[in-house]
């Protein structure tokens, strides 16, 4: 009767703790990746500005290196402005209409990965 009992018990907190661990919303995934990427854009523009004190205080550099800054100023610049244009864009449907909400949340997670892929390829190429 014990061992009853205790299996019992024991499916039953199975059976809770597997409710719980429900996958992730798309709202929380989106949210994560966000808060991911959002503390980076102060790399971005601490890079970016140290590049142009470069261009600004070695005007006898090369021609070929003044290229490969710029290029990689205008990378960082395209990574920043896509943060900002996504968050001021982010305005989801109200949650009632579930299928609206699903379909823009799906929407939005691809394009925050883009976003993220942008940033993190614009902080490596400073990087290397």
């Amino acid at each position: 009767m014990k061992l009853i009992v205790k299996l019992m018990v024991i499916v039953l907190i199975s059976t809770l703790t597997y409710c719980g661990e429900k996958e992730k919303s798309l709202y929380d995934q989106v949210m994560d990746i966000h808060d991911e990427v959002m503390p980076k854009m102060d790399d971005i523009y601490k890079f970016r500005k140290s590049l142009n004190d470069s261009l600004s205080n070695t005007p006898d550099m090369p021609e070929e290196t003044k290229k490969q800054i710029t290029q990689t100023m205008l990378q960082l610049d395209s990574a920043g402005n896509s943060m900002m244009i996504w968050m001021r864009e982010f305005n989801p449907p109200d949650q009632k209409d579930e299928e609206a909400f699903k379909k823009y949340m799906e929407s939005e997670l691809v394009k925050v990965k883009k976003m993220r892929e942008d940033v993190m390829r614009a902080l490596k190429s400073v990087q290397n």
